[in-house]
């Protein structure tokens, strides 16, 4: 509700968000639906909250790495990496306690913009699936950017969940292509609810 107690947006369980904008006169001018975000701090306003590195099995994230900043105009979330060899890989994502809501057989519109710089020059996009208890069953990719993906590049595609899946998030993984300095950065992550006739 607005400062005049008047009602400028609601959300409901199916994943929709309608907004509303008055003139001075307290006439509806706007009304808009949209599907809502269901990530938090999907913009990253609160710096790094809610998302981190999730895979660095090579022990390549540069220090400092992972943190939030600027680019373009756009907040985003950025690891540097100091890789040893090709074909090093490295993920960032929502965290454990930033999963999101889902239901079994639901169909979601996933999209993030992504850069990949240096030695990362494969980017994957992928949506992991938890149960009522928290354990892991199974994934589904979205889409790639390969070679050295300009900023805020966008990788995007429609999943289902699976059977049994209560809780999700988004991850994105980086490749190396040989040895030396790169990062991976992550511009505005959306996930909503999507009908079976969007393309």
């Amino acid at each position: 509700y607005d400062n005049l107690d008047r009602k400028s947006a609601e959300s409901n369980p199916v994943g929709t968000r309608a907004t509303w904008t008055y003139d001075a006169n307290g006439n509806v001018t706007l009304a808009e639906t949209s599907a809502a975000n269901r990530l938090g701090y999907s913009k990253f306003e609160s710096g790094t909250t809610g998302w981190q590195v999730l895979y660095n099995p090579s022990n390549i994230v540069a220090g400092g790495s992972p943190y939030s900043g600027t680019s373009n105009g756009k907040d985003l979330f950025k690891a540097e990496v100091n890789a040893t060899a090709a074909n090093q890989i490295v993920s960032m994502g929502n965290s454990s306690s930033n999963r999101f809501a889902v239901q079994a057989g639901e169909r979601l519109s996933v999209q993030a913009g992504v850069e990949g710089q240096g030695s990362i020059n494969n980017l994957t996009l992928v949506v992991w699936w938890f149960d009522a208890n928290g354990a892991g069953i199974g994934n589904s990719a979205v889409g790639s950017a390969n070679g050295n993906p300009g900023f805020d590049t966008k990788i995007k595609g429609f999943v289902t969940a699976p059977s049994g899946a209560v809780r999700a998030h988004i991850e994105v993984y980086g490749y190396t292509s040989g040895t030396g300095w790169g990062a991976l950065s992550l511009t505005e992550p959306t996930v909503s609810t999507a009908t079976n006739s969007q393309v």
